[in-house]
């Protein structure tokens, strides 16, 4: 073979080269629209679903908003008071903080008729659930019971939920007893209480057994 016509035959071979070259790059153009719209056929519904669950997400947030000013609404004057430009967050919480928290301010404003108690001998269970919407039996019956008997009355758990000016005394009997609040025109007596509570197991409200009460201790 000349010279000549193995040029001629390296060209020829070069040529088929170039169109299967050719060949392979319009399909591998083929292959990327392919590609390209399968992907877009699989993603575009997955970025629906993902723009519906933002704007859930977000109507959430704002029917929360709208909820957690419900509830501010639902507060009571006393609450409003005491919880002040805190957060509404979860009311029921927030009553059981004021309840423990500020037990001595609550006692000494039912103990002075302010607040929308009843002036007089109106009990303070039934003041203060009235006032706080909250039930005080027998949970927190039990831990006004189990300040009396913490072993540090300075510095006992009961003691800790009863609020800082809660102090523990005995009465002119010997009858061990709480003072809450200031100027401490408020007691709750042990006695009083277990008495309170056998009469409610007997069939007898906390009420009308604590509203016997005459003296000056609750």
């Amino acid at each position: 073979m000349s010279d000549e016509d193995r040029v001629d035959d390296l060209e020829r071979k070069l040529e088929e080269k170039e169109e299967r070259i050719e060949t392979l790059e319009e399909r591998l153009e083929s292959l990327e629209a392919k590609l390209e719209e399968e992907l877009k056929a699989r993603t575009d519904p997955i970025w629906k679903r993902l723009g519906e669950t933002n704007k859930r997400v977000s109507d959430l947030e704002n029917l929360r908003r709208v909820d957690a000013l419900d509830l501010e609404a639902q507060l009571t004057p006393l609450e409003r008071m005491l919880i002040g430009q805190d957060e509404p967050g979860n009311v029921v919480e927030q009553r059981a903080l004021c309840l423990m928290q500020n037990w001595d301010e609550i006692a000494s404003r039912v103990a002075e008729g302010k607040q929308n108690a009843i002036v007089g001998r109106d009990p303070i269970k039934e003041v203060i659930e009235r006032e706080l919407d909250v039930d005080l039996s027998p949970r927190l019956l039990h831990r006004v019971l189990n300040a009396f008997d913490a072993k540090d009355a300075e510095h006992g758990e009961g003691m800790e939920l009863l609020g800082d000016k809660a102090k523990v005394d005995k009465t002119e009997d010997g009858r061990k007893r709480i003072k809450i609040g200031e100027p401490g025109r408020v007691y709750f007596t042990e006695d009083k209480f277990h008495e309170a509570l056998r009469e409610r197991d007997a069939g007898r409200s906390m009420e009308q057994k604590l509203a016997e009460n005459s003296g000056e201790d609750y």
